[in-house]
C-alpha cells in the first residue's frame, strides 16, 4: 500500500530505539524496527573535570530519523508521528535546536550533596510538589548544578525538552512539552499541573527555558524533509510508559500496567479530578506521575529488571529469547531451597535494596544455566509482584487487571510467574513494544484519525492472552520468598 497513510510511533528507552508502524484504516501493525544509537557518547569538560561518554542528542535523533527512512514505504499518503521517552533524562538547546550539553540525567561524577547544594529543598515539599523521591535527584537538580558550574553554556540554552520532546521539535520546528514527561523532570508541580515557580526559583533557572505545555496527541506542525513526496505531521507524544497505557487501553482505575523493560515498572491509576495532588505522604519510594489521558494520576514503583535478566544472560552466554526459554524450560527452583536475591545494582524499590548486593544461594554442581537463568527470573518475579501488592495496599475491592508489556513478556515464563506469585490471572498483552505503539496512536490523534485519546485506546485494548495462576506453585514460591527479609 505505497499510498496509504501511517502512523508512526518512535520510542526511546535505556537502550534501543524502537520504530513501529500501524495502519489506521485496519488496526494492524505493519512494521517494527529497532536499533541502539550509534557508538557516539559525548566528553564534556566542565572546570577542571572531564564528563566522560555521555548520551549525545543528535546520535539519538540521527537513529530515530534512520528507522522511520527505514520503515515508511515510499508514496504520497500521510504520515502522522510521535515519540516516546522517559520521562526524566533532559535536552537542554540553544536558538537553532542544537543541544548546549549531552544528555541531562545522572552524569557519573556529580554527587548528591553537590546538586544539594545548587537547588536546596525541603524533601518532603519536594516530594508532595514533584511526585519524586529528593534523594533520587530527577534532573532539574543537575539542571541547575549545570547553571552553576558551566554558566558560559547555560547562557545559550534557549529550552529544556524531554528527549521525546527534542526529537519532536526536530522534526516539527515547534519547542513543546507534554505533562506526562514534564512531570517526570522534577521541574513540574504535579497538583497545579504546571512548572512549578518555587523549584525553578530554589535552582535559579530561567522559566523560560521551560515550555509551553501541549497535551499528548497534540498538533505540533508538519515536516517537508524528512520523506520526500509525503505529508508528515508531527503530535506531541508522551512517558513511555503512560504511553504504553494508552496503547494497552487502560483509560481509568480498572486496569494496571506491569512493563518489562530494562527498568520495570508496576503502576495503577487513579482519577485526580481537575485541581489538587493525588498520593503524598509515605512511603516516599512511590512515584507520582500524570497519565497522557488527562484526569488520571499514576502510583508506581519500579526496579531494575531487565538489566539483570541481560546481566545474566550475558554471563551465562545466551541469546535474550534463548535466555527466557531455559528459565521456562527449567523446574521452579526456589521451592528446592536455589534463591536468587536481585539486588544486583541500585534500585527503586525497595527503597532499602539500593546498598544491598545480589546473592546466589542453595547452588550446587547440578545447577546448570537453566536453572541459574530460572533463579534469576523468580527473584524477579517475586519482587515485582510486591509491588503491586505494596501499591494495592489498602484498596477497597477486587485488584485491578493487570496487563503485562515488555520485551520480557515475550514467551511464556514471565506472566506465568507474575500470576503464580499473585496468585491471579495476568493478562499479557499481544504486542510487547506498547510504548512506541501508544505514541503512533497519539500521532494519530494529533492528525485527526481519532476523535480523541480514548478512541484511540480502544484500537488495541482485547489483544492480550489471559494466564491463570496455579495455587500449588504460589504456595511453594511464597512460603520460601515471603521468609526473606527483602523489602
Amino acid at each position: 500500500m505505497p499510498d496509504a497513510d501511517w502512523l508512526l510511533g518512535l520510542d526511546y528507552g535505556q537502550t534501543r530505539v524502537k520504530a513501529v508502524l500501524v495502519d489506521p484504516a485496519t488496526g494492524q501493525v505493519a512494521g517494527l524496527k529497532a536499533a541502539a544509537p550509534p557508538v557516539r557518547a559525548r566528553d564534556c569538560s566542565i572546570g577542571s573535570e572531564t564528563y566522560r561518554r555521555l548520551s549525545d542528542p543528535e546520535a539519538l535523533v540521527e537513529t530515530g530519523f534512520q528507522l522511520i527512512r527505514e520503515l515508511v514505504p515510499p508514496g504520497r499518503g500521510t504520515v502522522a508521528i510521535a515519540v516516546s521517552s522517559a520521562g526524566p533524562p533532559l535536552v537542554a538547546v540553544d536558538k537553532d535546536l542544537r543541544p548546549v550539553w549531552p544528555v541531562v540525567g545522572h552524569w557519573e561524577g556529580v554527587r548528591p550533596e553537590e546538586m544539594d547544594a545548587c537547588l536546596p529543598y525541603d524533601a518532603d515539599r519536594f516530594y508532595e510538589e514533584a511526585g519524586s523521591p529528593h534523594w533520587y535527584h530527577p534532573p532539574v537538580f543537575h539542571l541547575a548544578w549545570l547553571r552553576e558550574h558551566d554558566p558560559a553554556r547555560a547562557e545559550q540554552v534557549v529550552g529544556v525538552l524531554s528527549i521525546g520532546g527534542y526529537v519532536a521539535a526536530r522534526l516539527s520546528g515547534v519547542m513543546a512539552a507534554e505533562p506526562s514527561t514534564a512531570g517526570a523532570s522534577g521541574a513540574f508541580d504535579r497538583r497545579t499541573r504546571t512548572w512549578s515557580p518555587a523549584l525553578l526559583g530554589a535552582g535559579h533557572l530561567n522559566p523560560a527555558w521551560f515550555p509551553e505545555l501541549r497535551p499528548a496527541g497534540t498538533g505540533l506542525g508538519e515536516n517537508r524533509w524528512l520523506l520526500p513526496g509525503r505529508r508528515v505531521v508531527v503530535a506531541s507524544g508522551g512517558h513511555d510508559y503512560l504511553a504504553a497505557a494508552l496503547a494497552a487501553g487502560i483509560t481509568g482505575p480498572a486496569a494496571s500496567l506491569n512493563v518489562l523493560g530494562t527498568w520495570e515498572m508496576a503502576a495503577q491509576f487513579v482519577e485526580i479530578g481537575a485541581e489538587g495532588g493525588w498520593g503524598g505522604g509515605e512511603p516516599h519510594e512511590v512515584l507520582h506521575d500524570l497519565h497522557v489521558l488527562p484526569g488520571l494520576g499514576t502510583q508506581s514503583l519500579e526496579f531494575w529488571s531487565g538489566g539483570q535478566i541481560e546481566w545474566a544472560r550475558r554471563v551465562l552466554g545466551l541469546s535474550p529469547s534463548d535466555f527466557l526459554a531455559a528459565a521456562a524450560d527449567a523446574p521452579p527452583q526456589a521451592p528446592a531451597g536455589r534463591i536468587y536475591a536481585p539486588f544486583l545494582g541500585h534500585q527503586f524499590f525497595p527503597h532499602q535494596s539500593r546498598d544491598r548486593k545480589a546473592s546466589f544461594s542453595g547452588v550446587d554442581a547440578r545447577v546448570g544455566p537453566g536453572e541459574m537463568a530460572r533463579m534469576v527470573v523468580e527473584g524477579i518475579g517475586y519482587l515485582g509482584a510486591r509491588m503491586f501488592e505494596l501499591l494495592e495496599t489498602g484498596r477497597s475491592g477486587p485488584p485491578p487487571a493487570l496487563i503485562m508489556t515488555g520485551g520480557a513478556s515475550r514467551g511464556r515464563v514471565m506472566g506465568q510467574l507474575k500470576a503464580d506469585m499473585l496468585n491471579r490471572t495476568v493478562y499479557v498483552h499481544e504486542l510487547s513494544e506498547l510504548s512506541a505503539v501508544g505514541a503512533a496512536l497519539l500521532g494519530g490523534v494529533g492528525a485527526g484519525y481519532f476523535d480523541s485519546l480514548e478512541q484511540a485506546a480502544e484500537l488495541f485494548r482485547d489483544r492480550v492472552t489471559a494466564v491463570e495462576a496455579d495455587a500449588k506453585r504460589h504456595e511453594a514460591y511464597r512460603d520460601v520468598f515471603d521468609a526473606l527479609a527483602w523489602a
